[in-house]
């Protein structure tokens, strides 16, 4: 469909589309498993992020998806 941008991950463009209001929706895969370290979704200083549940799938997997609108600040 014309206008619309798929991005995966959580990098700078993906934080500065959101700094801009130009997410429509995010989306968080939620796996079983506890790593204890990892990549922040969003940068610090730019939190709080708020958003409204919009969408919940379950996998097989035990693998859940979440899915988010963010809401204007």
């Amino acid at each position: 469909m014309p206008g619309q941008l798929i991005s995966y991950g959580c990098g700078e463009l993906a934080n500065h589309l959101a700094r801009r209001g130009l997410v429509d929706e995010v989306r968080f895969w939620l796996h079983p498993v506890v790593w204890g370290d990892g990549v922040r979704a969003f940068h610090a200083g730019e939190l709080p992020v708020r958003m409204r549940l919009i969408g919940v799938r379950t996998f097989p997997s035990d693998v859940v998806q979440l899915s988010y609108q963010p809401l204007e600040r």
